[in-house]
């Protein structure tokens, strides 16, 4: 692969990849991005990737590729490029036609996470449900929602830019079945539930704190890069009114301080 990337991006001209902060083919493990701010380059690109991969024995798949052509903010519909496969060109079907998963984030024409919140409420709920139904015994239950259900929530609570009020009211849908699990009464309050200084703490994590803690950990993975690509980019992760760089500022102060010497 690594080789089919210098190929391609040997066809990039010089001065015009010096002037953007983020590269124009990005790679991972058989995935390929192509980008560039005109059609005919992108195509000049994408001739150059069909040429390379064709080395390999491998060959370019239109039905399973996507284009995204954005023009003054609008996303254009027509299918602008096209492959050569068995000297025949095919088009590129438009992200129009139907949304294109990137690294588990799904891309759609409206370009925004709105559908995607509207999928993680609706597989949050339904997986609490199938949890709830199973023949399991209300502790089992707990460990489930813990340890498998919790995990596979913390990538899209990442990858999207979900405000910690939604964090919230997804929080309250968890609590509720906490309770009924534990034989709790309605009135058991989240402190009692999650915080670990409580006279009876339970070995359970919020879902606003992970979900705190994944945006977190991003931020640093994106600052702290050791590509200069990425750590130039100044990527600003969301989670509505929270602001991650502020909260990561503040703990890294807050850990300054306690570590300096006591005045006498």
């Amino acid at each position: 692969m690594n080789v089919i990337l210098e190929f391609i991006n040997a066809g990039i001209d010089s001065s015009l990849a010096s002037s953007l902060k983020s590269p124009l083919v990005k790679a991972f493990m058989d995935d390929l991005f192509l980008m560039s701010p005109s059609l005919i380059q992108t195509q000049k690109l994408l001739n150059r990737a069909v040429k390379a991969l064709s080395w390999g024995r491998m060959a370019l798949k239109a039905s399973k590729s996507k284009t995204l052509v954005i023009n003054d903010g609008e996303v254009l519909e027509h299918c602008a490029l096209s492959v050569c496969v068995s000297q025949n060109m095919q088009p590129i079907p438009s992200i129009t036609q139907n949304p294109v998963r990137f690294l588990g984030r799904s891309i759609s024409v409206t370009l925004n996470d709105k559908e995607s919140k509207e999928s993680l409420i609706e597989a949050l709920a339904k997986s609490l449900k199938l949890i709830n139904n199973s023949k399991h015994r209300g502790v089992h239950k707990l460990w489930i929602m813990q340890h498998l259900l919790i995990p596979r929530l913390r990538w899209p609570l990442l990858i999207y830019e979900i405000p910690v009020s939604l964090v919230h009211k997804l929080e309250q849908k968890i609590s509720t079945y906490i309770r009924k699990w534990l034989r709790l009464h309605n009135s058991t309050s989240n402190i009692c539930l999650y915080f670990s200084l409580s006279p009876c703490p339970l070995p359970i994590k919020s879902l606003s704190s992970v979900a705190k803690s994944a945006k977190v950990s991003g931020h640093l993975l994106l600052r702290e890069s050791n590509d200069p690509y990425v750590a130039s980019a100044d990527v600003k992760l969301k989670s509505g009114k929270w602001n991650v760089a502020e909260a990561v500022s503040d703990a890294e102060k807050h850990l300054e301080d306690s570590r300096l010497p006591p005045t006498t």
